[in-house]
């Protein structure tokens, strides 16, 4: 098998705690033409001291913090290689994760984009080898992978059989994200004449780029985990970290991509509803605490976008119950859970 060289691009703020891990994952590759860039977003912790004994290995940029969007493109800018890997500096990559999203790419020239399962783990969490279904929803909500994507093959990864889909996911993209962000790698080339990452807001960043790459051709996924996906409560994506704030930036991004992507909605008039109103609901539940009318309006849209469902009557409720009773009910709930 050839070598194109792959840019592995690794983001950090703050990441001394997990960068050597994540960053030895990379050395240990069984691919060796690799780049590895490290964009250490403003820390103000001990990543750029961990990193010193590193620095003939890799290239190190320190910039100002603005974020995983504005990380990646500063990534982007520097890579000098035909292929961008993306990895999240508290992952893990399998040693084999390069080599072999590389070989299906090369075996696959019209694929844009292959992406992979990944395992998860963290503290106080039991490990789970595959998570992808767990972790995004949208999967098994239209029936699978074999619903997202056309065509299906089976492959050898570390010895063992595992499926490979390809094909056009723009359909499906459109109404929410599958592809996990640390497992993509895709070619530069792509880059070309494709606007940057979102620097203005600071989740659903990779989705809404995703959408735009997918125009652009056929994506593919390796059923393997080829990443060690660490869980943490304080992940930007996490909504008990700020669910007013990342609930309500999904579903900003999602109206800007229906906008950019109206001949898929106009296709898919009905699911386009129905997507808007669950993610209308999900802002009204983090907005009951704090802007009552507000939530009270948006469970309203949501309503008359798809219908009166179970889910919308648990929003009514905690909108209409006094804030002194649902202070009471998670001060019981936290004591017997």
């Amino acid at each position: 098998m050839t070598m194109p060289k792959v840019s592995v691009i690794i983001p950090a703020y703050n990441a001394a705690d997990y960068i050597e891990a994540s960053l030895g994952s990379v050395l240990s590759q069984d691919y060796s033409n690799i780049e590895i860039i490290v964009i250490d977003d403003g820390s103000t912790d001990l990543t750029e001291e961990l990193l010193t004994p590193y620095k003939e290995k890799i290239i190190y940029k320190k910039k100002i913090n603005g974020g995983l969007g504005s990380a990646r493109n500063l990534g982007h800018s520097i890579a000098t290689g035909e292929y961008v890997a993306w990895l999240d500096a508290d992952d893990i990559a399998a040693p084999n994760r390069i080599s072999s999203q590389v070989e299906q790419m090369l075996r696959n020239p019209d694929l844009v984009l292959v992406s992979s399962d990944f395992s998860a783990f963290g503290v106080r969490v039991a490990p789970v080898t595959s998570y992808i279904h767990q972790y995004y929803k949208l999967i098994n909500a239209v029936g699978g992978l074999g619903a997202i994507y056309s065509d299906r093959s089976n492959i050898m990864i570390s010895g063992k059989m595992c499926d490979f889909y390809s094909g056009n996911i723009l359909n499906n993209i459109v109404f929410g994200n599958f592809v996990h962000p640390p497992t993509a790698l895709f070619k530069i080339s792509a880059l070309l004449g494709l606007e940057p990452l979102r620097e203005d807001v600071k989740s659903s960043v990779d989705w809404e780029f995703f959408t735009r790459l997918a125009r652009q051709g056929s994506f593919g996924y390796i059923s393997a985990p080829l990443l060690k996906y660490r869980l943490s409560e304080t992940q930007i994506s996490s909504t008990k970290v700020n669910p007013i704030k990342v609930t309500s930036n999904i579903m900003r991004i999602f109206e800007e991509i229906a906008q950019h992507n109206s001949d898929v909605i106009t296709a898919n008039v009905e699911r386009y509803r129905v997507t808007l109103s669950e993610m209308q609901l999900d802002v009204a539940d983090a907005l009951c605490d704090s802007d009552n009318q507000q939530a009270k309006w948006l469970l309203e849209q949501s309503i008359s976008n798809n219908r009166l469902n179970f889910a919308c009557f648990k929003v009514a409720i905690k909108i209409h119950t006094p804030q002194f009773f649902i202070d009471i009910f998670r001060i019981f709930k936290g004591i017997f859970s």
